[in-house]
C-alpha cells in the first residue's frame, strides 16, 4: 500500500482532471428496442470495433432463467435511435452450436451464456459463450449483416467434452484468442489459460485450443488454492504481459497478477489485500478490468464486503504498481449513479474496455437507471477521490 501526499498548489493545479465524469452515451432504451423489448438488459460483455463502433451482449437472469440473450452492434457515430442493431440472438447461437456439435447432449445447445466479446485482426467478431449448465462454445461472426455465425470450437463428435470448458472470459491478441478456463466448471486441465487461432474459420467445432499457461503456473501466481482460483477477465499490459484479476469464485483471494500467454508465465501483480488496505475495506471482488493509456489498471469493484458499500464498490484506479502494491483510488458506486443517473451502478462480467483514440473507459452498465454504454474521460492527471489521499 502506497499512500501519495499533494501539495495545496499541486492539489489546485489538478482540480478540473479530479472531476471527470460518468456520462451514459447510449441509454438502456436503445438496447430494448433491439432485445425484445425486455425492460432489464443485463448489459455485461463489451468489445471495442475501433472507430466509435462497439458490440455488447447481454444476459438476462444471470446464469439461469430464460433469455434473451443478444449481441448488439453500437455504432456512437449514429444518430439516437439508430445507434443499436441487432447482431445475433440466443435462438440463432444455439441454432448453429446445435448443428456443429451434433446434438450433443452436454449439455443442450439451448442453454446459452455469452461470457465475453473480442475482435481479431481479421475484424471478425469474437464471442465466448458458457456458463453454468450451459454450453460451451467459441464462435467467429462477420461484423455486418447478414452476421454470419461459425462455430470454432464446441462440445462436440471430436471433442465430446470441450477443451474450452469451464470459461470464464476471454482476451484478443491478435487473431489468438485467449480463453479463460476453470477446472471447478469442468475444464479437463483444470484452471488455465487456453489459446485458439481464430485466422482461418471452421463451423464444426473443431478448432484446436493449445493449454498455454497452466493451472498450476496460475496457482502459484495468484496463491490461491485449485478450489478458489478462477482468473475472470484479462487486458493487455505492454507486449505480451497481460493484467488478470482471480474473481472468478466466492472464496476467489482478488489479487491482480501478470500473465505472458505466450510465455507460459505468471506472476503477482497486487495483493488484494493492499487494495483493501487503500480502501479502509475488509474485502474487494472485481468483475472485469481495463488498462488506460498511462498503464493505470482499473477494476470493476463489483463485489466488495458488505455488498454495495459506497466505500469500496465501484471502479477502482490503480497506479504507481510496484509489486506487490500499488497506489489504490476510488469512482466511487455513489458517483457513478450520480453522473449517470440511477439508483446503483453495476458494470458486467468482461463489461469494461479502453478507448486510446478518445482515452475513454467505457463500461456495458447494468445499474438501476442507468443501464447502457456509459464511459468516463481516463486523464493521466485525474485523481478520482481526494478523501484517499
Amino acid at each position: 500500500m502506497k499512500k501519495t501526499f499533494f501539495s495545496l498548489a499541486v492539489a489546485l493545479a489538478l482540480a478540473g482532471p479530479a472531476c471527470a465524469q460518468w456520462t451514459v452515451q447510449v441509454p438502456e432504451s436503445e438496447f430494448v428496442t433491439v432485445s425484445g423489448g425486455v425492460t432489464n438488459t443485463n448489459l455485461n460483455a463489451i468489445a471495442n470495433a475501433g472507430g466509435g463502433v462497439f458490440f455488447v451482449a447481454n444476459n438476462i437472469n444471470g446464469n439461469a432463467g430464460a433469455g434473451p440473450r443478444n449481441i448488439m452492434k453500437v455504432d456512437t457515430n449514429q444518430p439516437p435511435g439508430s445507434r443499436v442493431t441487432l447482431v445475433t440472438s440466443d435462438t440463432l447461437l444455439a441454432a448453429a452450436i446445435g448443428v456443429a456439435n451434433g446434438a450433443q447432449a452436454d449439455p443442450a445447445a439451448t442453454a446459452i451464456r455469452i461470457q465475453a466479446l473480442g475482435v481479431n485482426s481479421n475484424g471478425k467478431l469474437i464471442a465466448f459463450l458458457d456458463g453454468s449448465g450451459m454450453q460451451s462454445a467459441l464462435l467467429a461472426i462477420e461484423p455486418n449483416s447478414p452476421f454470419n455465425i461459425s462455430v470454432l470450437c464446441c462440445d462436440s463428435p471430436t471433442f465430446p467434452v470441450s477443451p474450452i470448458e469451464g470459461g470464464n472470459g476471454m482476451v484478443m491478441a491478435g487473431n489468438t484468442a485467449y480463453l479463460l478456463c476453470d477446472g471447478g466448471f469442468g475444464n479437463p486441465d483444470g484452471d488455465c489459460i487456453k489459446s485458439v487461432d481464430t485466422s482461418t474459420l471452421v463451423n464444426d467445432g473443431s478448432k484446436a485450443a493449445t493449454l498455454a499457461v497452466t493451472e498450476a503456473t496460475l496457482l502459484a501466481a495468484t496463491g490461491d488454492t485449485a478450489a478458489n482460483d478462477s482468473i475472470n477477465d484479462m487486458k493487455l499490459l505492454s507486449g505480451n504481459n497481460y493484467v488478470a484479476i482471480n474473481s472468478g469464485a466466492t472464496g476467489s483471494n482478488d489479487n491482480v497478477i501478470t500473465v505472458n500467454p505466450v510465455a507460459g508465465t505468471a506472476s503477482l501483480l497486487v495483493n488484494a489485500t493492499d487494495l483493501e488496505a487503500d480502501l479502509g475495506s475488509t474485502d474487494v471482488g472485481y468483475n472485469s478490468v481495463a488498462v488506460d493509456g498511462a498503464g493505470r489498471v482499473w477494476l470493476a469493484n463489483m463485489f466488495g464486503t458488505p455488498s454495495n458499500a459506497s466505500g469500496d464498490d465501484g471502479v477502482l484506479i490503480l497506479s504507481n504498481i510496484v509489486p506487490p502494491n500499488a497506489s489504490t483510488a476510488l469512482e466511487s458506486e455513489g458517483k457513478i449513479f450520480a453522473n449517470a443517473g440511477g439508483t446503483d451502478a453495476f458494470i458486467g462480467a468482461d463489461g469494461m474496455v479502453y478507448d486510446s483514440v478518445t482515452n475513454r473507459v467505457y463500461v456495458a452498465s447494468d445499474g438501476t437507471g442507468n443501464s447502457g454504454l456509459m464511459y468516463i474521460v481516463a486523464s493521466t492527471a485525474d485523481v478520482p477521490d481526494w478523501t484517499l489521499y
